[in-house]
Protein backbone atom coordinates (compact mmCIF):
# COMPACT_ATOMS: atom_id res chain seq x y z
CA UNK A 1 0.00 0.00 0.00
CA UNK A 2 2.84 2.37 0.85
CA UNK A 3 4.41 2.21 -2.67
CA UNK A 4 0.98 2.97 -4.15
CA UNK A 5 0.58 6.10 -2.00
CA UNK A 6 4.12 7.22 -2.78
CA UNK A 7 3.43 6.78 -6.49
CA UNK A 8 0.16 8.69 -6.16
CA UNK A 9 1.82 11.64 -4.43
CA UNK A 10 4.64 11.70 -6.99
CA UNK A 11 2.21 11.67 -9.90
CA UNK A 12 0.22 14.52 -8.35
CA UNK A 13 3.40 16.51 -7.83
CA UNK A 14 4.48 15.97 -11.43
CA UNK A 15 1.01 16.36 -12.98
CA UNK A 16 -1.11 18.62 -10.80
CA UNK A 17 -4.90 18.39 -10.99
CA UNK A 18 -5.17 22.15 -11.44
CA UNK A 19 -2.66 23.63 -13.87
CA UNK A 20 -0.92 26.67 -12.56
CA UNK A 21 -1.84 29.99 -14.04
CA UNK A 22 0.71 31.60 -16.26
CA UNK A 23 0.92 35.39 -16.68
CA UNK A 24 -0.20 34.92 -20.30
CA UNK A 25 -3.33 33.02 -19.18
CA UNK A 26 -4.09 35.63 -16.54
CA UNK A 27 -3.74 38.42 -19.12
CA UNK A 28 -6.14 36.57 -21.44
CA UNK A 29 -8.70 36.35 -18.62
CA UNK A 30 -8.33 40.08 -17.95
CA UNK A 31 -8.71 40.91 -21.66
CA UNK A 32 -11.77 38.68 -21.87
CA UNK A 33 -13.32 40.38 -18.83
CA UNK A 34 -12.55 43.82 -20.30
CA UNK A 35 -14.13 42.83 -23.62
CA UNK A 36 -17.24 41.54 -21.84
CA UNK A 37 -17.48 44.74 -19.81
CA UNK A 38 -17.22 46.86 -22.98
CA UNK A 39 -19.92 44.83 -24.71
CA UNK A 40 -22.18 45.09 -21.66
CA UNK A 41 -21.58 48.85 -21.49
CA UNK A 42 -22.56 49.24 -25.16
CA UNK A 43 -25.72 47.25 -24.54
CA UNK A 44 -26.53 49.41 -21.50
CA UNK A 45 -26.09 52.59 -23.56
CA UNK A 46 -28.43 51.19 -26.24
CA UNK A 47 -31.04 50.39 -23.57
CA UNK A 48 -30.73 53.93 -22.20
CA UNK A 49 -31.24 55.38 -25.68
CA UNK A 50 -34.33 53.20 -26.21
CA UNK A 51 -35.77 54.30 -22.88
CA UNK A 52 -35.08 57.96 -23.61
CA UNK A 53 -36.96 57.70 -26.94
CA UNK A 54 -40.05 56.41 -25.17
CA UNK A 55 -39.77 59.06 -22.46
CA UNK A 56 -39.47 61.77 -25.10
CA UNK A 57 -42.58 60.44 -26.84
CA UNK A 58 -44.50 60.31 -23.54
CA UNK A 59 -43.39 63.84 -22.64
CA UNK A 60 -44.71 65.06 -25.98
CA UNK A 61 -48.14 63.64 -25.17
CA UNK A 62 -48.48 65.20 -21.70
CA UNK A 63 -49.19 68.51 -20.09
CA UNK A 64 -46.33 70.38 -18.41
CA UNK A 65 -47.58 69.28 -15.00
CA UNK A 66 -47.44 65.62 -16.00
CA UNK A 67 -44.09 66.07 -17.74
CA UNK A 68 -42.72 67.29 -14.40
CA UNK A 69 -44.26 64.30 -12.62
CA UNK A 70 -42.87 61.89 -15.21
CA UNK A 71 -39.42 63.45 -14.90
CA UNK A 72 -39.55 63.21 -11.08
CA UNK A 73 -40.69 59.59 -11.31
CA UNK A 74 -37.91 58.77 -13.76
CA UNK A 75 -35.31 60.37 -11.51
CA UNK A 76 -36.51 58.21 -8.60
CA UNK A 77 -36.52 55.12 -10.80
CA UNK A 78 -32.91 55.75 -11.90
CA UNK A 79 -31.89 55.97 -8.26
CA UNK A 80 -33.80 52.77 -7.50
CA UNK A 81 -32.10 50.98 -10.39
CA UNK A 82 -28.67 52.07 -9.20
CA UNK A 83 -29.17 50.79 -5.66
CA UNK A 84 -30.97 47.63 -6.76
CA UNK A 85 -28.13 46.68 -9.11
CA UNK A 86 -25.49 47.48 -6.51
CA UNK A 87 -27.33 45.22 -4.07
CA UNK A 88 -27.80 42.41 -6.62
CA UNK A 89 -24.14 42.46 -7.63
CA UNK A 90 -22.58 42.92 -4.18
CA UNK A 91 -21.07 39.42 -4.26
CA UNK A 92 -19.10 40.34 -7.39
CA UNK A 93 -17.37 43.47 -6.07
CA UNK A 94 -13.65 43.08 -6.72
CA UNK A 95 -14.13 40.33 -9.30
CA UNK A 96 -13.04 40.77 -12.90
CA UNK A 97 -16.65 40.22 -13.96
CA UNK A 98 -18.11 42.93 -11.69
CA UNK A 99 -18.48 45.61 -14.37
CA UNK A 100 -20.15 43.14 -16.73
CA UNK A 101 -22.54 41.83 -14.10
CA UNK A 102 -23.43 45.37 -13.02
CA UNK A 103 -24.06 46.55 -16.59
CA UNK A 104 -26.16 43.46 -17.29
CA UNK A 105 -28.31 44.33 -14.29
CA UNK A 106 -28.74 47.87 -15.64
CA UNK A 107 -29.75 46.50 -19.04
CA UNK A 108 -32.25 44.04 -17.58
CA UNK A 109 -33.86 46.67 -15.37
CA UNK A 110 -33.88 49.29 -18.14
CA UNK A 111 -35.75 47.02 -20.53
CA UNK A 112 -38.21 46.19 -17.74
CA UNK A 113 -38.71 49.95 -17.29
CA UNK A 114 -39.24 50.35 -21.03
CA UNK A 115 -42.04 47.76 -20.85
CA UNK A 116 -43.59 49.72 -17.96
CA UNK A 117 -43.40 52.97 -19.92
CA UNK A 118 -44.93 51.31 -22.99
CA UNK A 119 -47.96 50.38 -20.87
CA UNK A 120 -48.77 54.01 -20.08
CA UNK A 121 -51.96 54.84 -21.92
CA UNK A 122 -50.51 57.87 -23.69
CA UNK A 123 -47.59 55.78 -24.96
CA UNK A 124 -49.85 52.91 -26.08
CA UNK A 125 -51.97 55.41 -27.95
CA UNK A 126 -55.17 54.66 -26.04
CA UNK A 127 -55.25 58.18 -24.60
CA UNK A 128 -54.82 61.33 -26.61
CA UNK A 129 -52.97 63.03 -23.78
CA UNK A 130 -51.70 61.85 -20.42
CA UNK A 131 -52.76 63.62 -17.25
CA UNK A 132 -55.83 65.33 -18.60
Amino acid sequence: MRPFLTGLFLSLALFPLFPSSSPANERQVVLSAEHSAEAAEKEALKAEEDMEKILKYARGKTTQLWQNKLDALQKMWLSYRKYECEFETANYVGALSYATVLENCYVRMTYARIRELQNYECVKGTALICGN
